[in-house]
């Protein structure tokens, strides 16, 4: 079984890559924060692959006057999981939540009828990018999405000890 080559960083280390060494990769998936002025790193715009730009932020409810990933946020993710060619970018703005709860949705939709399980969808995660701690929300609605009946979210919990209880910025 050979999962796909996806990079998963932070905004800083992907506009890097956009500006310098654009031509590393021919899909690139932009989450940024909701503030007012953000936007996608420098490059992304230029860019010629398939590229997708959502803003959110890293939250799983809406405490504090932060505003969550939604359905529509998950939708296009995993549009884009289908889409994407085979070598993927996807950042947020450390690289560590929703970047990462992001990447699952690209072994998911392209393995979901093969003999992979959610475990190892999770190792995978781990070794593309060691600090992942996905967003639990966001794992939740893709893991629905693409027919996985609750295995990506339990595995996730599971392999980083996240819970849809957490929220953090």
């Amino acid at each position: 079984m050979t999962f796909p080559s996806v990079t998963v960083t932070s905004f800083e280390v992907a506009e890097q890559y956009l500006v310098r060494e654009p031509q590393q990769f021919d899909s690139v998936l932009s989450i940024n924060d909701l503030d007012q002025g953000s936007k996608p790193p420098h490059g992304f715009e230029e860019f010629q692959g398939l590229k997708l730009v959502l803003f959110f932020d890293d939250v799983v409810d809406t405490r504090f006057s932060y505003t969550p990933p939604d359905l529509e946020d998950a939708k296009k993710i995993v549009a884009f999981a289908r889409a994407a060619k085979e070598r993927i970018l996807i950042h947020c703005a450390a690289g560590v939540s929703r970047s990462t709860a992001s990447a699952i949705a690209i072994p998911a939709v392209r393995m979901a009828a093969r003999s992979v399980n959610a475990d190892s969808i999770m190792r995978w995660l781990r070794e593309v990018r060691p600090v992942a701690r996905p967003n639990p929300l966001l794992v939740q609605m893709i893991d629905s999405l693409t027919g996985w009946n609750g295995r990506l979210s339990k595995a996730c919990a599971s392999h980083f000890n996240t819970s849809g209880s957490q929220a953090w910025t």
